[in-house]
């Protein structure tokens, strides 16, 4: 499958992100009531978020090149805790329910790691702040799985 845009092209030559992007774009498009407890194999799939850290730097790329955006965008996509995003992400952290929760717990320190990774994409984060992820993940599993 190509996804195009003018002249130019983003492949998806991975299936699992095909299946997981059609999956998504159907619960979007036709699911009755939304409800976000339904979209979080979404918000925690590896596919996905590969697929939009893709579909942004495309994106960047491509509105800087048609003068959208300016140059200096590009290295300006960093995560602030303190941001909408930053808020996003500690509630979902938050809002694991005890079997995500044991699931995590289950996980090494780079798993758990590649978990928040996962939710951090597309954008990238300093160390502090991924650190400050880090033991908000860890309360939430110590608090949860005692």
């Amino acid at each position: 499958m190509q996804v195009e845009y003018k002249t130019e092209t983003m492949e998806i030559n991975d299936f699992g992100e095909l299946n997981a992007l059609y999956k998504l774009l159907g619960k979007i498009k036709f699911q009755e009531d939304i409800d976000f407890s339904e979209f979080k194999e979404f918000a925690y799939s590896p596919s996905i978020a590969n697929l939009h850290k893709r579909l942004h730097n495309e994106f960047i790329k491509e509105s800087i090149k048609k003068g959208f955006l300016p140059k200096s965008i590009e290295n300006n996509y960093i995560l602030k805790l303190d941001s909408f995003a930053g808020k996003t992400i500690k509630r979902r952290i938050n809002e694991l329910n005890e079997k995500e929760t044991e699931t995590l717990k289950g996980l090494s320190e780079n798993e758990q790691n590649n978990f928040l990774k996962i939710l951090i994409e597309p954008y990238d984060c300093f160390d502090n702040e991924f650190n400050e992820l880090k033991t908000l993940l860890q309360e939430k599993i110590r608090k949860t799985c005692t």
